[in-house]
C-alpha cells in the first residue's frame, strides 16, 4: 500500500469555486461605513501615509534601497488607475 502525497485533490476545484462564493457572502453581510461625499481625498490621504509608515521603513533596510525610493513604491500601490 503506497501513500500517494497528491490523494484527494480531486476536491480541490471544488473549494477553489467554493472559497470565492463565500468571500463574497461574507462581505456582502459587513457593515460598511457611509463616507460621506467629498471625504474621500481624506481618506486616501491618510491611507497613503499609513502605508508609507510602513513601506519606506522597509525599502530603505534593503540594500540600495533610499526613502525616496520607498515613497514611490507606497505611491505605485496606492494610487488608483
Amino acid at each position: 500500500m503506497s501513500i500517494c502525497p497528491l490523494d484527494g485533490l480531486e476536491s480541490i476545484p471544488s473549494i477553489s469555486v467554493q472559497v470565492p462564493v463565500l468571500l463574497k457572502s461574507l462581505m456582502a453581510k459587513l457593515p460598511l461605513p457611509d463616507i460621506p461625499h467629498g471625504t474621500e481625498g481624506l481618506i486616501e490621504t491618510i491611507w497613503l501615509l499609513m502605508t508609507s509608515v510602513v513601506a519606506v521603513p522597509l525599502i530603505c533596510k534593503l540594500p540600495g534601497g533610499s526613502p525616496v525610493l520607498g515613497f514611490l513604491v507606497t505611491q505605485a500601490c496606492c494610487i488608483k488607475h
